[in-house]
């Protein structure tokens, strides 16, 4: 199954394309599947609270900064 974000129109674009199952998330785009939300940065971290589709899952903590390190950390919960 393909796991992609969906923040990118492009990967956006080609997510409603795809001819196969796939997994979408994403920080911003409100149509992932996945999506991390409220973002706090904590000195050299972050937390976020992580939804599928719209059902809370808990929150992920990662000891590195930057946006698309909880976007890789959300592809992990994917998984």
């Amino acid at each position: 199954m393909w796991k992609m974000t969906i923040d990118n129109g492009i990967l956006a674009d080609m997510a409603k394309k795809a001819q196969r199952p796939y997994i979408t998330y994403g920080l911003e785009n409100a149509d992932a599947q996945y999506i991390a939300k409220n973002i706090e940065y904590q000195g050299f971290g972050t937390v976020s609270e992580i939804y599928f589709q719209g059902e809370f899952l808990g929150k992920l903590q990662l000891s590195v900064p930057g946006e698309y390190n909880i976007s890789n950390g959300l592809a992990a919960v994917a998984l």
